[in-house]
């Protein structure tokens, strides 16, 4: 359950879904807030009539990229939220057991299925992981996997966060359209210790 308001449910969601099975998700979520790259445009306008809880469309981008005319309603700009606000922030206490995040899964039979997770799973499932592959302070890390899904917005930007690593996100459809592959150039230039994801093919191009 998204939400403009602190200590609300993140709820990331896989855009390579039907919109059909989208605007379904975002319904039986109760989605309050949809935060969205200007990538995904298209999309948001196509099934924003049916996204019926929705009450703030949130497009994470400053003031000059904001499209001059757009379809969905209301639309925010997430600079201008942020700016719009004190950096001064005092975190508030709560129990570790309440949900932090939630996540559908896809190819299943029937509607997808959402997991709810709490803070307190999600620090320790990240913890270890992050342990078991090595990760630690002053690593640069190049994230592939998708941020829509847990596991790459969590081994990616949550797991640097615990372990003070650099994050190096990188488009993968352009590095599979390039022959000359963005991705060995990133691995020189910032000479990432740490690669997860589409395995196989990395590894035939980017021999460790």
């Amino acid at each position: 359950r998204a939400d403009l308001e602190l200590l609300q449910i993140e709820h990331t969601i896989n855009p390579r879904l039907h919109p059909e099975q989208i605007a379904w998700i975002v319904y039986h979520a109760e989605d309050r807030a949809m935060f969205f790259d200007l990538t995904f445009l298209p999309l948001i306008e196509a099934i924003a009539p049916r996204l019926k809880t929705i009450k703030a469309f949130v497009a994470m981008t400053s003031r000059d990229f904001m499209p001059v005319a757009s379809m969905v309603p209301n639309l925010l700009c997430y600079e201008d939220l942020v700016n719009s606000h004190s950096s001064d922030f005092t975190w508030p206490t709560f129990d570790e057991r309440q949900a932090s995040s939630l996540c559908y899964t896809s190819g299943t039979t029937g509607n997808p299925k959402g997991v709810m997770q709490t803070h307190a799973a999600t620090l320790r499932s990240f913890r270890d992981w992050s342990d078991v592959v090595g990760l630690r302070n002053g690593d640069r890390y190049l994230v592939v996997n998708p941020f829509f899904h847990a596991f790459g917005y969590k081994a990616g930007w949550l797991a640097s966060l615990l372990r003070g690593a650099t994050v190096l996100p990188q488009l993968v459809n352009a590095l599979l359209s390039r022959h000359d592959f963005i991705l060995l150039g990133l691995r020189g230039q910032a000479k990432s210790r740490i690669l997860r994801g589409l395995t196989g093919f990395l590894d035939q191009w980017l021999p460790i």
